[in-house]
C-alpha cells in the first residue's frame, strides 16, 4: 500500500471512531492495525516512523485525542 492510501484509511477512521483509543487500537494493535498489517516487519515500521506520513498520523492521533478528551476517551468503545 502507498503511503498516501494509508494516510487517506487513518483520516477515514480519524472521523468515524467515538474515542481517541479505538483510533489508536485501529492504527497500532499487533495483529490488525493499519500500520502493523501494513508495515508487517520491525524494520519496516520503523522506516516508516521518519516519515511524513507517520508524523501526519500521528497529528490524526493528537486531534483526536483533542476532540474526545484524553482521559474521557482512553476506553475503546469498538475494537476490531
Amino acid at each position: 500500500m502507498q503511503s498516501s492510501k494509508l494516510v487517506e484509511k487513518a483520516k477515514t477512521l480519524a472521523d468515524s471512531v467515538e474515542t481517541w483509543a479505538d483510533l489508536s487500537n485501529a492504527l497500532f494493535d499487533p495483529v490488525h492495525g493499519l500500520i502493523t498489517t501494513t508495515y508487517q516487519t520491525k524494520e519496516e515500521r520503523s522506516a516508516f516512523r521518519s516519515t511524513e506520513e507517520y508524523q501526519f498520523i500521528r497529528q490524526l492521533l493528537n486531534n483526536t485525542i483533542d476532540r474526545t478528551g484524553l482521559i474521557e476517551g482512553a476506553t475503546p468503545r469498538v475494537y476490531k
